[in-house]
């Protein structure tokens, strides 16, 4: 994620975690709380039924 402050690094979960959280922020700009969270739970749907990983 890059500086934040000085050598603050972020790293690992935390980076990730800030990233989720600023591609939501991003989308509720964009789409609006409603469509925002129908899009956060159709990524939670589509995380149990989807197969990990890609074979093609």
């Amino acid at each position: 994620m890059g500086n934040l402050t000085g050598n603050v690094m972020l790293e690992g979960r935390l980076a990730r975690m800030f990233y989720v959280s600023l591609y939501r922020m991003h989308q509720m700009a964009l789409y609006g709380v409603p469509r925002t969270l129908m899009l956060m739970l159709s990524d939670q749907f589509g995380r149990t039924t989807e197969p990990r990983l890609k074979l093609h």
